[in-house]
């Protein structure tokens, strides 16, 4: 019986992979669970290694990976986990190391002396169930890509685990650096396979064949400086870059926002009080486009507002999706890499986050006049390509509550490096400020779209983006933002919201 016993639990151990399948590549809540497992798993094997001294001769590469700790209670900090360089070696790890201990715990576990101790099984399952599949670490090695592409980081510094002033735990390995190599070659991203190339032999590493080939024969300058491999648009990975793409990325590398030359600065006004809580906490904005309309609000929440509602959709989180034409099938797609999930105005903190978008816009904001709040999340190298947020004419959505009108879109954390907010064609871009709100008009007063509102979330460098976006339709609307006087007649906030 206890021979069945344990046969039962090792197939159950097989299949635990498939079971608890995770999304560790898009997902930031994920990966800090990880980074716990990390801690939990090497203290459990500490212990079983003091418990069962036999086991240092059955479980050689526990010693290795005991020897090669990425983190420990004392050690762990928000600029270890937010790293990505940390969170792909932290992948890497569970992919190769505790997948290998896992299997071997399982074999030890099921002979003599250890047969009727189901500790060494117990702690493999547990392992397998946090398992790091392939498709997240091939994924990883692109944002590694993605990142030191779109952000001009220097290939040397990134290997030797260096991303502006941050430092990882430790630098890449030739093997690590290697597998990026070839990520590259696959998605036929020769400048950047070219360049990791180059910086590996720079740094005295071994390089496979395909970056070898490319060292001696390497792609033009003027090809490269044409190209960007890092935005996920197109058919192929690899696109040539338009003016939006060039003025995009060049938003994005801002290091803060700027009003372009000659645009007059306008100045920060209070808001009217329409609810008593604008007295004790007054909600700024400035005006930042006037056509097309784009406001930014100060301290519209605060910090422990915003860590409570994205707590409350942090757990359901799902890869987020894209569809150009909805008719088509809805797919996920390197042009937006994250996570996102949908609450209802059901809870008193997502109710309050919605009736304080009323205070700051005077938009109607009853439940059925507005879409739900969309609590997104962009982690390693996490983005959302170029895009507008009203929808095609098509959309079957347009019938009831009719056209995107404005976008809320409230910041939930603070980012160290990198995931502004770019609208290439005004050449503005806005970094993250938690507490703090963008707001903008998708279209006119008639319904026409306003396609200068192009944006786009640049990539994640360093830290975990949360946002949350509330979308107001446009019926709802009419009475408090009624038709203009010609086609071209652009909303604004009211005058009477705002007192200097």
């Amino acid at each position: 019986m206890a021979v069945l016993a344990n046969f039962s639990i090792f197939i159950l151990i097989l299949i635990l992979p498939c079971v608890f399948a995770s999304n560790y590549y898009t997902s930031s809540y994920e990966l800090q669970i990880l980074f716990e497992k990390e801690i939990t798993f090497t203290n459990k094997l500490k212990d079983l290694m003091k418990e069962y001294p036999a086991l240092k001769k059955d479980l050689p590469r526990a010693r290795t990976i005991l020897a090669d700790v990425l983190v420990t209670r004392e050690s762990i900090s928000d600029d270890i986990i937010n790293n990505p360089l940390n969170q792909f070696l932290l992948m890497w790890k569970f992919f190769h190391d505790w997948a290998y201990i896992a299997n071997d715990l399982i074999k030890v576990g099921m002979k003599s002396p250890y047969d009727e101790n189901f500790d060494l099984v117990a702690l493999s399952g547990e392992i397998k169930s946090a398992q790091v599949s392939e498709k997240d670490l091939r994924n990883a090695e692109l944002a590694i890509l993605r990142v030191q592409e779109f952000y001009h980081l220097d290939a040397i510094d990134v290997i030797r685990g260096k991303i502006s002033n941050y430092t990882a735990i430790r630098a890449l390995v030739e093997k690590q650096a290697n597998d990026i190599v070839l990520k590259a070659v696959e998605q036929g991203d020769t400048c950047g396979a070219y360049n990791w190339s180059k910086a590996m032999i720079q740094l005295k590493m071994n390089v496979i064949e395909d970056g070898r080939l490319l060292t001696r024969n390497p792609p033009s300058q003027k090809k490269c400086a044409a190209t960007i491999c890092s935005t996920g648009a197109g058919e192929s990975y690899c696109i040539l870059k338009d003016d939006s793409t060039a003025r995009y990325q060049k938003a994005c590398n801002t290091k803060s926002y700027n009003y372009p030359k000659g645009r007059k600065k306008r100045a920060a006004c209070s808001l009217n009080a329409i609810h008593p809580s604008q007295i004790l906490q007054p909600i700024k904005t400035e005006q930042i486009s006037v056509n097309p309309p784009i406001y930014q609000f100060h301290e519209v929440y605060t910090s422990q507002e915003c860590d409570h509602i994205w707590a409350t959709g942090a757990a359901i989180q799902k890869r987020s999706t894209v569809a150009s034409d909805p008719r088509e099938k809805i797919t996920v797609s390197e042009r937006r890499v994250g996570t996102n999930s949908w609450l209802g105005d059901d809870s008193s903190v997502v109710d309050m986050f919605s009736r304080r978008v009323g205070y700051a816009t005077g938009m109607q904001m009853s439940p059925e006049d507005v879409e739900k709040w969309q609590a997104a999340s962009y982690g390693i190298g996490g983005h959302y390509n170029l895009h507008h947020d009203y929808l095609p004419e098509y959309a079957d959505q347009l019938a009831h509550l009719g056209q995107r009108y404005a976008t809320f879109m409230v910041y939930l954390s603070d980012l160290p490096l990198g995931g502004a907010t770019a609208f290439p064609h005004l050449d503005l871009s806005f970094f993250p400020s938690k507490g703090s709100a963008l707001f903008w008009f998708d279209i006119s007063l008639a319904g026409e779209p306003l396609t200068l509102t192009l944006h786009g979330g640049c990539p994640v460098l360093l830290g975990a983006k949360h946002i949350g976006n509330k979308w107001i339709r446009y019926n709802p609307q009419f009475l408090t933002y009624p038709c203009g006087r010609s086609p071209n007649s652009i909303a604004k906030l009211p005058k009477s919201l705002c007192r200097y």
